[in-house]
């Protein structure tokens, strides 16, 4: 995959998995909703670790964890302690997630890079 620029993909689709609080935001994990998605996934997991080795390569900057986690942000705490104290609330809201998601599926049909200098500031490059 020498000199690739992109992710290619065709459509996948998620579920809920479960609601997780890394470092200082909240987080709902996804996980394919059928073997179909699961198939593109791995495809997408192999090409996005040969575009991170490759700008590494390149550049000697690591971007990102090999790992890929699919997920939605949906907060951000103001600190740790905040953080530190909600983990009972996180709990509950995976509980109640579990609950009402069910049967809904979050469809992707294409993938984008982007960038975030804070917790507030992302950028990506315009069509």
């Amino acid at each position: 995959m020498e000199n690739q620029i992109a992710i290619h993909m065709k459509k996948i689709e998620f579920v809920f998995d479960k609601v997780e609080k890394w470092s200082q935001s909240v987080v709902v994990r996804l996980k394919p909703a059928n073997y179909e998605s699961e198939v593109e996934l791995q495809k997408i997991e192999v090409q996005r670790l040969a575009l991170i080795r490759d700008y590494n390569q390149r550049f000697q900057i690591k971007t990102t964890t090999e790992q890929y986690r699919p997920h939605v942000s949906i907060g951000y705490f103001l600190n740790q302690s905040l953080g530190d104290e909600s983990v009972p609330a996180i709990q509950a809201l995976n509980e109640k997630l579990k609950q009402e998601t069910k049967g809904l599926k979050l469809s992707f049909s294409g993938i984008s890079l982007y960038g975030m200098t804070d917790m507030e500031t992302f950028f990506k490059r315009l069509k």
